[in-house]
């Protein structure tokens, strides 16, 4: 297996035909499609629209990628034009890394606001989560206080 940037190529790989190629990426499309709206759910407006800033930045490097004879594995000079199938089948392929990552983010974003200070009844701890007793006002203020200075708390 041959690997060249973000694009992964075997011997047995053949380029998709037109047809075949619009309609992957018109699937990777709505695949990406679907994990941005469960994004825009998902994040606040504040960190949805930064993500939204990312992304039109991100649509001109899958266009710049997609249409590089290099990374496309085209037999052609200069960049391909967006209506090629070599075009289709490259951006396809991003997208759904794209998507892929994306649902990642918001995996992500979702366990971070569960994982604050302090969050109920159970806690992460060494690869396990473990049972917590609730805290009272006074002894939770103290985890949060030893959390932000970085120090241990007192017992």
């Amino acid at each position: 297996m041959l690997t060249l940037g973000l694009n992964t190529v075997s011997a047995q790989d053949k380029p998709l035909d037109a047809k075949a190629a619009k309609a992957a990426f018109d699937k990777a499309d709505r695949a990406l499609n679907t994990a941005w709206a469960a994004a825009k759910q998902a994040l606040p407006e504040e960190e949805f629209n930064k993500l939204k800033e990312d992304q039109r930045a991100w649509v001109e490097y899958r266009d710049y990628l997609a249409r590089w004879p290099m990374y496309t594995r085209a037999d052609a000079q200069g960049e391909l034009a967006l209506d090629l199938p070599a075009y289709f089948e490259a951006a396809a392929g991003l997208e759904g890394m794209r998507s892929e990552w994306l649902k990642g983010l918001i995996r992500e974003w979702k366990d971070e606001a569960l994982t604050g200070y302090y969050h109920g009844a159970r806690a992460y701890f060494d690869g396990n989560y473990v049972k917590v007793k609730a805290l009272d006002a006074k002894a939770q203020a103290k985890i949060v206080k030893a959390a932000k200075s970085g120090d241990l708390p007192e017992e």
